[in-house]
Parts: structure tokens; C-alpha cells; sequence
């Protein structure tokens, strides 16, 4: 099953494994195959204004060729590079916790892109895998359960965009645009999705 959807309030992998069923993965595939009909670059869309604060993570960040990213309307581009730490969400508490701001440590290490002038608008924000070349699903494991990063193929088990207001006080509500995500096969139970 593949599913697109649109304008989701952000934040990623958390909130759309957070109502039951099986875990979504985000695929993030270069080549068309039987498991991939339609290969996505797990790219996501955001609209933030200037003085906004990017934090990206992704389960896939240093793995294979797992990196992030990001592009801003300008044309300037940025990346998390090959870094095991900054922009790696290790488990599902991390997922769960988000980013580590202030006092909180449980979440995951951002990396953080501050919107500077003229970059105000819609960013994109690619989410590369492992290995793109390769649609294998991953073993079926409930949304809410602890999980693994596929190390061989374009899955990506955790991912998150969240939005910082200009002050750095809060996270603000940002919206996602065009994913495309994929239930393990045959599976008894449905994938649960909830904004």
C-alpha cells in the first residue's frame, strides 16, 4: 500500500505511527520495482519565515548513504553529511521525544538550519536512505513498537521536521507537503494515520 498525503501538521514518523496498526516507513526509492511502483525521494515540504529554526532527524542519518537534505527557496542547499550523531534518531524514544532543546535529553541531536534573509517560503527537505537503489520491505513491526533501521534499502523508520519560532522559545505548527509511505506487506492489521 502507498499513501500521499498532504498538509499534515508536522512533525513526522511520531505522529504518524502514534494510532495503532503497523509502522509506516518512509520510502525514499530511486528505481521503479514490483514492492515500488512509484519512486518517491522522500522529499517533504515546510514553509518557515526568517529567524525560524529547521530541526531534521532521520533513522537513516549516517547509515550507508543516509543524509538530509535541505533547500531553501533561494537556492542555497544544506546538508547533515555522514554525522552518526547530529540529525540520527537511534530509537523510539528519541522518535517520541523529538528534538533535544533546553533540559530536554531524551530526544534525539538535531541538526538545526536558522532561516536567514531572503530564504523565507517553502524549503525542501530530502530524506536520503541507505540505499535508494533497493524497495525491500522492512519486517512488520507495530507503529508503536521499538524498531531498527534497515541498513540495505530505501526505508527510513524514523523521520522528523519540526519548526522553532524566531524567539527559540517554542516549536510552532508547520505544514508537510508530498510523501509517500509504505506498510509492511501482508499484514493483518490496517495502518492507522491521524493529523
Amino acid at each position: 500500500m502507498i499513501f500521499t498525503r498532504t498538509v499534515a501538521r508536522a512533525e513526522g514518523s511520531k505522529e504518524l505511527n502514534q494510532s495503532g496498526g503497523y509502522r509506516a516507513y518512509l520510502n525514499s526509492a530511486s528505481a521503479v520495482s514490483v514492492n515500488n511502483l512509484f519512486p518517491t525521494t522522500g522529499t517533504m515540504k515546510v514553509y518557515v519565515n526568517v529567524g525560524e529554526r529547521i530541526y531534521v532527524g532521520s533513522s537513516a542519518q549516517g547509515i550507508g548513504s543516509g543524509t538530509i537534505n535541505l533547500r531553501a527557496p533561494n537556492g542555497v542547499t544544506y546538508t547533515t553529511g555522514t554525522s552518526t550523531t547530529t540529525g540520527r534518531i537511534n530509537n523510539r524514544t528519541q522518535e517520541v521525544n523529538g528534538p533535544n532543546v533546553g533540559s530536554l535529553t531524551t530526544g534525539y541531536v538535531p541538526a538545526i538550519i536558522t532561516v536567514g534573509a531572503g530564504q523565507a517560503g517553502v524549503w525542501e527537505i530530502d530524506f536520503v536512505p541507505p540505499n535508494a537503489a533497493s524497495a525491500t520491505n522492512p519486517t512488520a513491526i507495530v507503529s508503536t513498537g521499538n524498531w531498527t533501521q534497515p541498513t540495505g534499502t530505501s526505508m527510513i523508520a524514523a523521520f522528523d521536521v519540526s519548526v522553532r519560532n524566531t524567539a527559540n522559545t517554542a516549536f510552532i505548527p508547520a505544514a508537510f507537503i508530498q510523501t509517500s509511505l509504505r506498510q509492511t506487506s501482508a499484514l493483518p492489521m490496517p495502518l492507522s494515520m491521524q493529523s
